[in-house]
């Protein structure tokens, strides 16, 4: 579900800036001799879940734009709409 504000937020600030130095760990080459804790296996287990969830959601969204889209072109084709093309909002011929 997306968010959906009436108006700009005022009780939080728009962004925090962090140091790129703060984000490196002091010793990297320890991550790389830990691969097999259970922190990372927890992590790809995470991303895992959140990559299938993403998945089935994309799969969903574009199952029902499909059907809007055919239910339109099918009320254009019966002539219950007509199709309207605003050449302006394509922008044809500007330059």
């Amino acid at each position: 579900m997306a968010i959906c504000e009436t108006s700009q937020r005022t009780d939080t600030i728009p962004f925090i800036r962090v140091p790129y130095r703060d984000l490196i760990p002091d010793h990297p080459e320890w991550e790389m001799s830990d691969q097999d804790s259970k922190h990372h296996q927890g992590m790809q287990m995470f991303a895992q879940n959140l990559a299938a969830g993403a998945q089935k959601q994309l799969a969903s969204q574009a199952g029902t734009l499909e059907q809007r889209v055919a239910a339109v072109a099918e009320q254009i084709r019966k002539g219950v709409l007509l199709p309207h093309i605003d050449v302006r909002k394509l922008g044809v011929g500007t330059g």
